[in-house]
């Protein structure tokens, strides 16, 4: 009969094995390491430990050596009782202590440069612990399981995010390579590295491997041309998890700066899925999906979406962003945003009829050349009708090259509302950026909180400058139009003054096939489409004059002195 040696049961008192080392799972397993616990555990751990007395117990109870084929030595039967009885007494001893404790949180609130690795009670399933090694009091995901995220971080197994308040926003600085020259603490906590490790490393040690790369292609093709951008953005954690934000980045005095905001709009779910696709098709076509042919297929997709450029997707996607903070938050309805969305509303509104307008008068072009031969049937060779429809042809053709003004002017005036929507965003998150930064703790942070303020503060003016900027020449634009729209319909009146008169000529002719009474009324219905679509881009374009104007006396009667030390640093 074959000698077995006896299993050890590992002995825990309420919280550690006895003899303070690791006990190992049955079988070969790997090792469950455990470490003596302060004195007043957080919940997520005595949930661990509790985990770890079950193991104990069980571990007796389904120890694979019984089954051993031969019988089992009596000794061996000793020593699986002894392990359930010690296992059993643990736990019991666990749940008097934890019972007897008095009530707290599930997880308090972080205190150490380790707690973006804390884990929470409803984690602990998922998550293999091992001691923290730069607090020693709590527990987060070891090496290993970094290790396993990496192989697995596109299939079923997910890493869990890392999770932020939507209150919270946060910044970092860049040269212009790219490199981290500041921060604020909220990025710090969140990434979970250390200043130290953040400061003068590339921005890329928190880029995910989920993110398609059209989207960095984008945005350093903005940021090198001296445009902002604003990107949705999946960032990993130095433990391997990950959290999603709204950034928004420009250039600054010495490189570029981003702030991120917490997204929480129905458009980012949009978006997510939008990047899955695109990040698969990167993956399985590497070759033939560059960067900029991933972004040239990022593009297409937005304007599937209904957005005719990246500059109105991203100016929607922090507009739905701050909207959706504000609402979350119960703050009242940014009216500034809301006039920028209205605007940008009744501009694609225009643009919508000025197309139209463009695609009518190009249906009506055949419609002179079908009066002419119609008339050359009942009349003689420069007949008053050939005539009439010869100079009807020409007008059409003049008012369809004025057309095509409506639509570029359409597609200028949404442009700049675009961005001037983006610019009024970027400016009012700027500000509560700045006092969000002010108000941090800065003694315990490496960063010389003087001259960030001065940067961050001389950028915030120039948002506010871009954004005023940009309504006067939304307002320069509208105005223009309005001499555009007169001359329009100048053309419109000199066709409708020909269309009667050749209502009249035709009345003389003899029509037996009503050929004549069929192109007349073709002209008619034309004639009641361009008015009816005049009136409306003029309505339109009121509208837009009337909101800029308000938003112009706003910024003029609330413009802020700009502050000393940003001059300073401009």
């Amino acid at each position: 009969m074959t000698s077995i040696a006896p299993v050890q049961a590992p002995a825990l008192s309420h919280a550690v094995a006895r003899d303070g080392t690791a006990a190992s799972h049955a079988d070969g397993a790997e090792p469950f390491v455990r470490r003596p616990a302060p004195a007043e555990p957080a919940a997520a751990v005595e949930i661990l430990l509790v985990n770890a007395a079950l193991e104990s117990y069980f571990t007796g109870l389904c120890d694979p050596r019984i089954l051993h084929p031969d019988p089992t030595p009596r000794g061996v039967e000793i020593d699986r009782i002894e392990m359930i009885e010690q296992g059993f007494d643990h736990l019991r001893e666990l749940i008097e202590a934890i019972s007897a404790a008095p009530p707290r949180t599930l997880r308090p609130a972080p205190t150490s440069a380790c707690d973006s690795r804390h884990i929470s009670p409803s984690a602990v399933r998922e998550w293999k612990p091992a001691p923290c090694q730069d607090c020693g009091t709590c527990w987060f995901r070891g090496d290993a399981d970094m290790a396993d995220d990496k192989a697995t971080r596109s299939g079923a197994a997910q890493v869990r995010g890392s999770e932020f308040h939507i209150s919270e926003l946060f910044f970092s600085r860049t040269d212009t390579r790219g490199v981290i020259a500041s921060g604020n603490a909220v990025f710090q906590r969140i990434s979970g590295f250390t200043y130290e490790e953040l400061l003068n490393a590339p921005h890329k040690i928190v880029r995910h491997p989920d993110m398609p790369k059209a989207v960095f292609w984008l945005l350093w093709h903005r940021l090198q041309r001296g445009e902002p951008i604003g990107a949705y953005v999946k960032n990993r954690t130095k433990s391997g998890g990950h959290y999603w934000v709204y950034a928004v980045v420009m250039p600054i005095t010495g490189g570029y700066l981003s702030v991120r905001l917490k997204p929480t709009s129905k458009m980012f779910e949009q978006v997510q899925g939008l990047y899955k696709e695109l990040r698969a098709k990167e993956l399985d076509a590497p070759s033939d999906f560059t960067p900029e042919n991933s972004a040239q297929e990022m593009i297409a997709a937005i304007k599937a979406l209904g957005y005719p450029n990246y500059v109105a997707f991203m100016a929607a996607g922090l507009t739905e962003e701050l909207m959706s903070r504000d609402r979350i938050g119960g703050k009242p309805e940014d009216d500034r945003l809301f006039a920028f969305d209205a605007m940008s509303k009744a501009v694609g509104d225009i643009f919508d009829e000025a197309n139209a307008l463009y695609a009518d008068f190009r249906r009506i072009e055949q419609i002179p050349v079908n009066l002419r031969l119609q008339a050359s049937r009942c009349e003689a060779s420069g007949g008053p009708v050939s005539v009439i429809s010869a100079n009807y042809s020409n007008l059409a053709r003049e008012a369809l090259a004025f057309a095509s003004r409506f639509t570029d002017f359409g597609q200028r005036v949404l442009d700049e509302i675009s961005l001037g929507l983006f610019m009024m965003g970027s400016a009012r998150l700027q500000r509560e950026m700045n006092r969000a930064f002010e108000a941090e703790d800065h003694d315990a942070s490496p960063i010389d909180h003087q001259r960030e303020m001065a940067l961050l503060s001389g950028h915030m003016q120039r948002c506010g400058e871009m954004a005023r900027s940009t309504v006067g020449r939304i307002l320069e634009q509208c105005e223009r139009f309005i001499d555009d729209s007169r001359r329009m319909r100048r053309f419109v009146g000199g066709l409708d003054v020909t269309r009667v008169t050749c209502r009249i000529e035709t009345g003389w002719l003899p029509d037996a096939d009503g050929g004549f009474h069929d192109i007349i009324d073709k002209l008619d219905a034309f004639h009641e489409d361009v008015e009816r679509r005049m009136k409306r881009i003029d309505s339109l374009n009121d509208n837009i004059i009337e909101r800029t104007n308000a938003l112009l006396n706003r910024s003029a009667n609330r413009r802020p002195a700009p502050p000393p030390r940003a001059t300073a640093a401009e």
